[in-house]
């Protein structure tokens, strides 16, 4: 694909290209340079951990992330509900609570639904590859200056953040991320295995009351 337009386009439906998702997610975080490392109760060190996808529209997810080595969470949403259990075994609801908000999802929303970025970022192609035996393409883009989103992480971008993008020439859903400050990569995302419109059991949206990890 060389139309930039036509790009575009695929970003912004790409949430009506899928009726479910499921999907394996490896994040890395590299502390920028000049970060204290190792120092101290508050150093920030380098962070990779599995984030576990079951999405099906609309509205029901569910989350699985691993919590370096202390075990699992789970994150459950149906709707406006959701349900959550931390890796200690400690459980949250909304249930009687239903104006609560939570933060499920959050962090991979716009791998699955990157239509923000169409207008919040500059972007350019680079180029098509193949990820997870499924063309993608390649985009490179930073921020437009002055121009406000409703997510945090795309307003946080400052001037020198730069973001390359590999989108399933199909779908539209982001199979790779990758977010660099001055040519230094502090954030990857990728999906390591996908499948869409997998029919999933009901159960899958449902926090069972002795559920407590994977």
């Amino acid at each position: 694909m060389n139309d930039l337009g036509a790009a575009l386009a695929l970003l912004l439906d790409a949430r009506n290209r899928y009726s479910t998702v499921r999907a394996d997610i490896r994040n890395v975080f590299t502390p920028l340079r000049g970060v204290a490392e190792g120092q101290g109760e508050d150093a920030v060190t380098r962070e990779e951990y599995v984030t576990r996808i079951w999405l099906a529209t609309p509205g029901r997810l569910r989350v699985e992330t691993e919590e370096d080595g202390a075990g699992w969470s789970i994150g459950i949403r149906d709707g406006a509900i959701w349900w959550a259990v931390d890796s200690d075994g400690s459980r949250h609801s909304n249930v009687h609570e239903p104006d609560v908000g939570s933060d499920i999802g959050d962090s991979t929303a716009l791998l699955f639904d990157p239509a923000p970025l169409a207008g919040a970022l500059k972007l350019e192609l680079t180029g098509e590859a193949e990820l997870l035996g499924r063309r993608v393409i390649r985009m490179r883009g930073t921020r437009r200056p002055n121009v406000l989103t409703t997510d945090f992480e795309l307003d946080e971008l400052e001037p020198e953040d730069e973001l390359e993008l590999d989108v399933d020439a199909e779908r539209g859903v982001l199979l790779r991320r990758r977010s660099e400050h001055r040519r230094h990569e502090w954030f990857l995302q990728e999906a390591v295995d996908i499948a869409f419109d997998q029919e999933f059991d009901p159960q899958t949206f449902i926090l069972s009351p002795t559920e407590r990890q994977p």
